[in-house]
């Protein structure tokens, strides 16, 4: 039996998070986060918009938060999918467009759940451009499986834990996440959170 997402949150000393289950990349996770209360709040008076179109959201990184930007700097395609774009993601001003989305959340850790460490430290590796990571392992492992899993989680960073008698055991702690560099993926996959955790339709076309 594996200890619930309370237990494992307890363990790691994660407080005043929140989390979802969701399917990324073909991993089914459990991802902590900490919601922008503004942007939600601002969000849910517009029908919780959620943008994942790449291409959408690569022309929204370069427009600048909450200022105008004229129409003139726009060719036609781009104006058209700026035009396209959900209630509450770009305003329509006498001085152009201004973008009114932002990141509606911060991931703090993508949690997997595995019976064998190999096989689940590829799955939660998936999330490495994003989150820190761990791995849940079912069951109890033998001493020298466990110290194997621990050498090549630690080295790839990402966090270990068991379920003991007394609730979960942290192996090897996630290391801290470093993002290098904002791009589209990123800020998608903080969409695919968000409308995982509100429950709306993404505006993926």
């Amino acid at each position: 039996m594996s200890p619930s997402t309370e237990e494992i949150l307890t363990a790691l000393d994660l407080t005043g998070v929140e989390h979802v289950n969701m399917r990324w990349s073909g991993v089914d996770a459990t991802i902590v986060y900490t919601p922008d209360r503004a942007e939600f709040e601002r969000r849910q008076a517009h029908g919780n918009p959620s943008v994942t179109r790449l291409d959408w959201l690569s022309l929204l990184m370069n427009l600048p938060h909450g200022h105008p930007v004229p129409f003139s700097s726009f060719r036609p395609a781009e104006h058209r999918d700026l035009d396209r774009m959900p209630l509450g993601t770009v305003d329509i001003t006498p001085g152009g467009f201004v973008r009114q989305l932002t990141h509606p959340l911060r991931v703090e850790l993508a949690i997997v759940h595995g019976h064998q460490w190999k096989p689940g430290l590829g799955r939660a590796s998936r999330f490495a451009p994003y989150c820190r990571r761990a791995l849940v392992l079912a069951g109890k492992p033998k001493p020298a499986v466990l110290q194997q899993a621990a050498i090549v989680a630690d080295f790839y960073s990402i966090g270990l834990i068991v379920n003991e008698d007394r609730g979960p055991q942290v192996v090897v702690r996630p290391d801290d996440f470093t993002k290098y560099r904002h791009t589209p993926a990123g800020w998608k996959f903080l969409e695919e959170v968000y409308a995982s955790a509100v429950g709306v339709q993404k505006a993926a076309a």
